[in-house]
This record gives C-alpha cells, structure tokens and sequence, in this order.
C-alpha cells in the first residue's frame, strides 16, 4: 500500500514538475507575457515542493492527506506523458502566444490539477490539510487567472520597476535563478552567479542594494560567499537573504548571530517579494 501511495505521489509532483517546465518555455518565448508564466512556473514548483516535503516527511508517519490526491492514478500517468510529448514538442518549435494560452488551459482543466486545486480551496478538518493549504494559499486559482489575463487583466502582483537598483542572485539552480529573476526584475537591475566565487568577484565589482543567496553551491558555498563579502561591506547583513531548503539548527543560529533575513523553500511568491521589499526598504 505504501509503494502504491509512494508512485501517486511521484506521479502528481511529476505533473506540477511538468507544468513549471512548460510554463517556463512560455516566458522565454512570449517576452510580452513573461512575468505571468514565471510566476505560475514558480507557483507550480512550490507545489511539487509541498508534494513532496508530504512524501518525505508525512508518509512516513502514515499521515499523508490521501485526498491531495485523484482517485485514479491513471489520470495522473496520463497528463504527464501528454506533458512530457508537449515538452518535446517546443523543444524544436517555439510557441506563439495563442498556443501557450491554449495548452495552459488545458493543463490547468486536467483532472489532476483542478483535483489540486480545488481541495486546496476546500475546507478541511485535517490539521495537516490545512497546514499544506496555508503553503499554497497564493497558488491557486490558476485556470481563472490564465482565462482573466488573456482577457486582458494584468499579471498577478505585478510590482512597479526602479531600474536603479542593483540585485545579485547568488544560486546554482538555474531555473530557480531564473525564475527569482522575474519575480525580483521589477525592483532593480539583475546579475546572476552560480556559486559563492562569481558571486563575490561580481560583489566585488558592484555595491548590491539587495543579495539573494542559497546555502549549499559547488565551488564556495553561501554561508562562506557572506562571510568573505561582508569584510567588504561591514552592513552588508542588511541587504542579505538566505534562501535554503534546509534550515538546521546551526544554520538558524548563523542567521540569528549575523541578524539575517532567510526564506525556506518552498515559499511563495509573496513572500519573496515581501522579503526583498523590507530589505529595498519599501512597503508591498
């Protein structure tokens, strides 16, 4: 029962997977529509995320809300290889903006995504249930949102731009450096590093008014990247924020003794937003 529970979850963190895949072909094709399908490629990634912190930390304890999922995996296994022939398809062609509007309602009207979403408007009993809807509470909606900006509404939480400010993204994941680029590109001008190395030569090269960074990257990692950028600039905890998928005890004391600001993953798009905001100085 555990294995069969083990492969449905696999299935549906697969689909969210797919869907943020897709969702960022379309902000790299459609320049115009960018912000939107970054932001709900972000959202789709933190609910595979919550997917899967369910797998690794509920399932175990026989306590993981079986009604997250379909009843029929068959649903599931079916979406992700229509995904999967969609992914291979634009890998040649890119899509037009009709296109990516057509397929993004079709994901999003697929009977493993509106069972997602619609449990995670649904009230719930369960404390755990409610716990994994407080983590998607800016995600939903997403079928609505896609057919109201195709009408002609703007993009979610669209924030105004100031191109003077100057932001460096410290993280090895590409995608995810992508993806907090749009999130952050209307506060500032944007440089990205992979590693903590390129990342101080560029700190280095440029005083930041806002440094994002992850934890664990090849090279130098990001608690060793803060410690050598600060002798640079003694206040520079004030324009730092830790983002780590794994906040242990001793990297919670590092943040506490350096008085700095960290995110854990998965977090939304509001959050990252409210966070670099306090940091730039200004209000959401």
């Amino acid at each position: 029962m555990k294995y069969a529970l083990e492969q449905f979850i696999d299935e549906a963190i697969q689909l969210e997977l797919n869907a943020a895949e897709i969702y960022l072909i379309f902000s790299e094709a459609i320049p115009e529509d960018a912000n939107f399908w970054a932001t709900l490629a972000w959202e789709e990634k933190n609910h595979a995320s919550v997917l899967r912190t369910g797998k690794d930390i509920l399932m175990p304890m026989d306590q993981f809300p079986g009604e997250i999922l379909p009843n029929v995996i068959q649903v599931l296994v079916d979406t992700n290889l229509w995904l999967n022939s969609v992914k291979e398809k634009f890998a040649e062609i890119k899509p037009d903006r009709e296109t990516a509007f057509s397929i993004a309602i079709k994901i999003e009207s697929s009977a493993g995504e509106q069972h997602f979403q619609r449990v995670m408007e649904s009230p719930s009993a369960s404390n755990v249930m409610k716990i994994l809807q407080e983590l998607c509470e800016d995600d939903i909606h997403h079928l609505n949102r896609i057919r109201e900006y195709m009408k002609g509404g703007s993009a979610p939480g669209e924030i105004s731009e100031n191109e003077t400010r100057k932001i460096l993204i410290v993280i090895n994941d590409a995608s995810v450096a992508k993806l907090l680029r749009t999130i952050l590109e209307p506060e500032g001008q944007i440089d990205i590093a992979g590693n903590g190395r390129d990342g101080l030569q560029k700190v280095k090269d440029q005083n930041y008014s806002l440094i994002v960074s992850a934890i664990e990257m090849p090279i130098v990692n990001g608690i060793k990247f803060y410690n050598e950028a600060k002798g640079l600039y003694p206040d520079l905890h004030k324009r730092f924020l830790f983002f780590t998928g794994a906040p242990t005890s001793e990297r919670l004391s590092f943040f506490e003794d350096e008085d700095l600001k960290y995110l854990t993953k998965p977090a939304t798009i509001n959050e990252i937003r409210a966070a670099a905001l306090s940091i730039l100085g200004e209000r959401q």
